[in-house]
């Protein structure tokens, strides 16, 4: 592989800082920003008005889209860190909008065919790793040195408080809010607060009402909610009973559908005494 210093065809000079090292395979948009020290390997494709950082690491097969900032000394597209890996390249798909702060890690996808996923309006924060075959949705939050496990899946609108862990295969629900150090080693149903203690705590009504979801609707997820956790039926028989009773609400739906899809099955309800479900 040959690298060369700022000759794309395509971009201005004015565009890519003199000391940045960009591969003669790479795509990058006329109106990106490539800044001091940054280095892009292989046939990396980047899109429209995003801005690279300086020391910014980018490698291998790697698409990022349009509006996003790349910052100090961010890695993209670096092997898994998996024992099994034997030199493929399944890449890394970035969509638009997103922000990456200082010193986040982004590992390729380790499953053939399976790249590894980061959507739209996303905020990863300094220190934070999406590893090998790990999809995050829109619109997520993952607070400093939030580490997710592989495989894992992070739904839209879901925050990640500080030094959080998720659990490889591990996925968390829409609309989730995860406390500081909390570890999910289960799946966190869409709505839901969890703490440090591996347990659900209450309902995010916060981020429902900011996410515009309505006071009828958060009375149907309460109840859903309730027969869930506080019925004392185990979790087949919770989900029949909010599927029998609150089935065609969309979003009980929506935790239902999410319940029965679980691997790994679903954090338990903490022990404590908690009032945050309330309105």
């Amino acid at each position: 592989m040959t690298l060369i210093f700022t000759l794309h065809k395509e971009v201005p000079l004015s565009q890519i800082h003199a000391t940045a090292i960009i591969d003669s395979a790479a795509e990058i948009d006329p109106t990106a920003e490539i800044g001091p020290f940054v280095v892009i390997e292989g046939p990396v494709r980047i899109g429209a008005r995003t801005k690279l950082f300086p020391h910014a690491f980018v490698t291998g097969n790697v698409v990022i889209g349009e509006d996003n900032l790349v910052g100090v000394n961010v890695s993209i597209g670096l092997p898994p860190q998996h024992t099994g890996w034997k030199d493929t390249d399944w890449g890394v798909r970035i969509g638009d909008r997103n922000n990456f702060r200082e010193h986040v890690t982004i590992h390729r996808g380790y499953v053939e065919n399976n790249p590894t996923v980061v959507g739209d309006d996303n905020l990863l924060m300094v220190g934070t790793h999406v590893p090998h075959d790990a999809i995050i949705h829109n619109n997520v939050i993952l607070v400093n040195c939030a580490q997710l496990g592989g495989h894992s899946e992070v739904f839209d609108r879901a925050v990640l408080s500080a030094f959080v862990g998720i659990h490889q295969f591990c996925r968390v629900g829409r609309l989730c809010m995860l406390g500081a150090s909390a570890v999910a080693t289960k799946d966190v149903p869409p709505f839901m607060t969890m703490g440090h203690d591996k347990s659900v705590h209450g309902m995010n009504i916060i981020g429902m009402r900011r996410a515009g979801i309505g006071a009828d609707t958060r009375k149907q997820i309460k109840a859903a909610y309730k027969i869930l956790y506080r019925s004392g039926l185990n979790v087949k028989n919770a989900v029949s009973r909010m599927e029998s009773e609150l089935g065609t609400v969309p979003e009980v739906r929506e935790m239902i559908d999410f319940i029965q899809s679980a691997k790994r099955g679903i954090v338990p309800h903490t022990r404590r005494a908690t009032a945050d479900d309330d309105e």
